[in-house]
């Protein structure tokens, strides 16, 4: 290599290395906003839950209040889809979402015998739901779980686990989502995966389209044919 190319290549290093390490840097930025996002939407949801089930007072308002603060717009853009697309999965599932400290707790009632106890069976919970693959349905359910603890929490009596149960979903988004959310376009992606499906059509949607269409052909072409034997029988 000629000296001035072997030179160039040298002066090049430095630049080189100050790009990768503010691509680190940014990357690492992102994946922290993202935690902090989903512990924002995580906080959001369980106070939607609480108020849909009558459970929203004063003491959950205290406990949240921190928590509720926002990262980024992404939170704003992003939580009405979520929350309703949890609503809707609780509306089709009501057993599976309500008392859920009952169903995988040995205590007696499903009585959370302290802090660590939701945040424990909620991470057990996800990382067998997420054991093959991850999906956004999947995500939502979390959530929906993690709803249904946060009304045990307050029907116990117990808020001050509110804010270990949204530290257990933040481990849980560390540990197990991190790597998949920054790769499927963040939370926003939720809402780009909703604009997608919606825009779809199905090889079952068309077929459905297409037997509507006859049926509707043949009612039509019946009524036709009666009103055109009435008015023939009228005239002649």
């Amino acid at each position: 290599m000629p000296f001035e190319e072997e030179y160039e290549t040298f002066q090049r290093k430095p630049e080189w290395k100050a790009r990768k390490q503010s691509n680190v840097n940014e990357s690492q930025e992102y994946k922290k906003e993202l935690v902090e996002q989903g512990r924002c939407l995580c906080s959001y949801y369980i106070r939607n839950r609480l108020r849909r089930a009558g459970l929203l007072n004063k003491k959950v308002t205290q406990r949240l209040r921190f928590l509720l603060e926002p990262s980024s717009d992404v939170v704003y853009d992003v939580f009405p889809a979520l929350n309703t697309m949890g609503e809707e999965l609780e509306r089709m599932h009501p057993r599976l979402y309500s008392n859920v400290s009952r169903q995988l707790s040995r205590a007696p009632f499903g009585e959370l015998e302290d802090c660590d106890t939701a945040p424990m069976l909620l991470n057990l919970v996800a990382k067998e739901l997420l054991k093959n693959n991850i999906t956004w349905g999947k995500i939502i359910s979390i959530f929906a779980i993690c709803g249904g603890f946060g009304i045990d929490c307050v029907r116990q009596g117990h808020y001050d686990f509110l804010q270990f149960l949204i530290d257990g979903f933040t481990e849980l988004i560390e540990d197990d989502l991190l790597l998949w959310l920054s790769e499927n376009g963040g939370w926003i992606g939720l809402l780009k995966h909703i604009r997608q499906k919606n825009t779809q059509f199905t090889l079952l949607g068309w077929l459905t389209i297409f037997v509507i269409f006859n049926i509707m052909f043949y009612f039509i072409s019946n009524i036709a044919k009666q009103i055109g034997c009435h008015l023939y029988s009228s005239l002649f």
